[in-house]
């Protein structure tokens, strides 16, 4: 597909502006089809997604393109009761890319400034659209991490 394209770097001349519509796209077309459907059969199902409108806040905004204008195309997507930011040390994070051994893909450069744009994302997620988002520390095991979520939402472990 053509996103996957481009993050594999198979497609490297695109114009960054398409890039937010195609994830705008696969965004609404997963809520349609998937995300909606499985929510409205029972109430208490819940829903745990990676990436969604965070990262095209972190990824896809330019001078020429700001954050309103990325989260106008994303207008469609369903907003999450609760995100969570799995904050990660920059050190914590080469380890464990170079510990799954495959290419680094599109985004996978600059960690440090990856996460500042991810902090800024948030701030203006808070600010801007009264989101609530909650820093976990993601550095530890992926059982530490989940016990971390699930005590936030009221979960037993």
């Amino acid at each position: 597909d053509y996103i996957r394209s481009v993050l594999k770097k198979e497609i490297t001349e695109f114009h960054p502006k398409v890039l937010v519509y195609a994830f705008a796209a696969n965004r609404l077309d997963h809520n349609s089809r998937i995300i909606g459907p499985w929510l409205e059969k029972n109430e208490e199902h819940l829903v745990i997604s990676d990436r969604y409108y965070l990262s095209s806040l972190v990824y896809q905004t330019a001078d020429d393109f700001p954050a309103e204008a990325v989260m106008n195309a994303n207008q469609f997507a369903r907003k999450p009761d609760l995100f969570f930011f799995l904050n990660v040390d920059i050190e914590v994070v080469q380890q464990r890319m170079d510990k799954r051994g495959q290419a680094k893909e599109l985004f996978e450069e600059n960690h440090q400034r990856t996460k500042e744009k991810f902090l800024a994302g948030i701030e203006y997620l808070r600010k801007e659209r009264g989101e609530k988002i909650i820093e976990i520390d993601g550095n530890g095991t992926v059982e530490e991490t989940v016990n971390q979520m699930l005590l936030h939402l009221g979960i037993k472990v």
